[in-house]
């Protein structure tokens, strides 16, 4: 799954309209657009039970910040998620 806002700004009231997809937990998640911090954080709280989460940080790729699986730890950093999708 990708995380896009077509608009620069989302309301946290737009919010309440738009319930965050429904992911398989053997499944990881890729946050990886320009996201409020409101919504990264309620994003990850909704992805908590994934095999393991990713947000995207330009400067660095995807970093892991929550994970479930054996093989993939917490801080490992990604320059891709294509062997993980």
């Amino acid at each position: 799954m990708r995380t896009h806002i077509p608009q620069s700004y989302f309301d946290l009231e737009d919010s309440q309209n738009h319930p965050a997809p429904h992911v398989a937990r053997d499944r990881g998640v890729v946050l990886d657009d320009k996201l409020p911090g409101w919504l990264l954080a309620g994003l990850a709280r909704a992805y908590r039970d994934v095999a393991w989460l990713t947000v995207y940080q330009p400067q660095f790729g995807n970093i892991v910040i929550a994970s479930r699986s054996t093989d993939v730890r917490i801080g490992d950093v990604w320059q891709s998620t294509d062997r993980y999708s």
